[in-house]
């Protein structure tokens, strides 16, 4: 019978204990070429039994053969039990129930949830399901042996060993890098201590081949993501982007610290196993990354010597420290700064940059709640070498900020870790299966912009329905997407069929932080807690 349906038989037995276990020849299929089975011998260890005939065993005795090859299996049964009358059965974790547990475990469900989908699937009355504690210990125990859900040193080590580059690997098989091996022959990566830092590379053949172009075809992102372990390591993320902004990998690091050091070896070993594998110098012109000192030190050292690029800035990262910085000034005035530093940001030349600069400047410098923050942005944005933030930098239809890379960390969160904190094990496997997946179904490569499919439906639809009008905004910031001027207006969605949805009462961020809209007395209970008392 298959394997299920013994599963199903051996719950309906009474209670046994197996008191031997071993692979003899297979006499239970008819293949003719010599394998294996698993033997098992069982004995009764009812306490009905045992309570009818305290003084003898119960001759009741049962035998399991199981073919390793097409996992056919033999129940066989000899003598009869003492009583026929059964032992209360507790909640345990029966075969199926284990199979069960073992796939959904290897998605990443959590133990409450593996429990819970164990009563939908085979309905299992509460009396009948084990506890939460008993999946707890089992999927515990799956993971830790299997998973790699763990951060014993040794066994990381072993993970690395196994999925060290090789002869034989093949151009979608994900392969480790950046590590040396001891006199021992065992990899050396570190421990994450200070003196002993821990970095590993990820990549393989056809993700390094997505930087084997034309220099000028392409900008080199470099991006650090977080909250991917326990460790509290973070994650490098190294790739390009073509001109119609779509992101391609090429590898992943993970470290234990941001130093300078580990930049440089990082983006080495990139170099070094990127010519191993197409058998070209990895080449860039345009690279994009946050104002990190370090990255920048990094990426000048490594590239520096055989390619001429430009350390491009991503405007996002630039506005977000801007935002951060005239928090205490008036709306007004932040509505004013952010207008001018948009208008610098889309300066068409660097002479129209300068002489809007000069305006910029002047216009800054007459006001008195400008007189930290003008200082701050000509030191930070206009003479230190993050100064790379204007549109014609970067060559027509490419990326202007980190966008490409941080859409990307979004779907390892989304599509891997499921948004949660692995042990570093587990974080390696999952981080594989990635690479093996961006290897297996690539993008293509664009050389020209392109409009997006959603993008035409949408105006086709809007077309058709007359809804395509033009209008242009009151404000020059970009708070006139995120901010309505009608506090009390109520967003309603219509679908590209047609149809009606419901209405989005949810109000954004930046309009619940509007002085305007703070200012309102709502009904009901107020917003924050004031003082019991006051003379106003």
């Amino acid at each position: 019978m298959a394997r299920e349906d013994s599963q199903l038989l051996m719950e309906d037995i009474k209670f046994f204990i197996i008191v031997k276990s071993q692979l003899v020849p297979c006499v239970v299929c008819a293949l003719t070429r010599p394998h294996k089975m698993r033997y098992q011998l069982l004995r009764c260890s009812s306490e009905t039994c045992k309570a009818a005939t305290p003084y003898d065993a119960c001759p009741w005795m049962g035998k399991v053969m199981t073919c390793q090859e097409l996992n056919r299996v033999t129940i066989m049964e000899a003598g009869a039990h003492e009583t026929l009358m059964r032992d209360p059965r507790k909640p345990k974790m029966t075969p199926r129930l284990k199979d069960y547990g073992r796939e959904m475990a290897t998605q990443g469900l959590k133990p409450a949830r593996i429990r819970m989908g164990m009563a939908r699937r085979f309905g299992l009355s509460e009396t009948d399901l084990p506890t939460l504690n008993q999946v707890q210990w089992f999927i515990a125990a799956f993971t830790k042996a299997k998973l790699h859900r763990n951060d014993d040193y040794d066994d990381i080590l072993g993970q690395i060993d196994a999925l060290a580059y090789g002869p034989e690997t093949n151009e979608t098989q994900p392969f480790l890098f950046a590590w040396q091996r001891t006199a021992q022959g065992k990899p050396d990566v570190g421990n994450g201590s200070d003196e002993h830092p821990f970095l590993v590379g990820l990549t393989s053949k056809r993700l390094l081949r997505n930087a084997a172009r034309d220099p000028a075809s392409f900008v080199f992102h470099m991006d650090a993501t977080f909250k991917l372990n326990q460790l509290s390591y973070p994650v490098i993320v190294c790739g390009v982007s073509d001109r119609n902004r779509s992101f391609h990998l090429v590898a992943l690091f993970t470290t234990s610290q941001r130093l300078e050091e580990l930049y440089v070896k990082a983006l080495s070993a990139l170099r070094k196993v990127f010519t191993a594998v197409t058998g070209k110098q990895l080449l860039v012109k345009y690279v994009m990354a946050d104002a990190e000192a370090a990255q920048q030190n990094a990426v000048d050292q490594v590239f520096g010597v055989d390619s001429d690029f430009l350390y491009l800035m991503c405007f996002y990262h630039v506005m977000a420290k801007v935002y951060e910085r005239i928090k205490g000034v008036s709306q007004r005035l932040r509505e004013q700064v952010t207008a001018d530093i948009y208008d610098l940001h889309f300066a068409p030349t660097q002479a129209t940059y300068d002489e809007q600069w000069t305006t910029v400047f002047a216009n800054w410098s007459g006001k008195n709640e400008l007189t930290d923050f003008r200082g701050y942005f000509r030191r930070v944005w206009v003479r230190s070498e993050f100064h790379r933030w204007q549109c014609f930098h970067t060559p027509s239809g490419y990326a202007t900020t980190n966008d490409p890379v941080e859409q990307f960390n979004r779907l390892i969160k989304r599509d891997y870790t499921l948004r949660t904190k692995h042990k570093i094990g587990t974080l390696f496997q999952l981080l594989a299966d990635c690479c093996e997946h961006q290897s297996v179904t690539p993008r293509k490569f664009k050389d020209v912009p392109e409009v997006t499919q959603q993008l035409k439906a949408r105006v086709n639809d809007f077309r058709q329905r007359n809804l395509l009008v033009d209008i242009t905004p009151s404000r020059s910031s970009i708070e006139f997407l995120l901010v309505s001027p009608n506090p009390n207006l109520l967003k309603n969605y219509t679908g590209l069929d047609g149809k009606r949805t419901l209405v989005n009462r949810s109000v954004s961020k930046k309009r619940r932080r509007t002085p305007a809209v703070n200012a309102r007395a709502a009904a009901g209970r107020p917003p924050t807690n004031g003082h019991a008392l006051s003379t106003e």
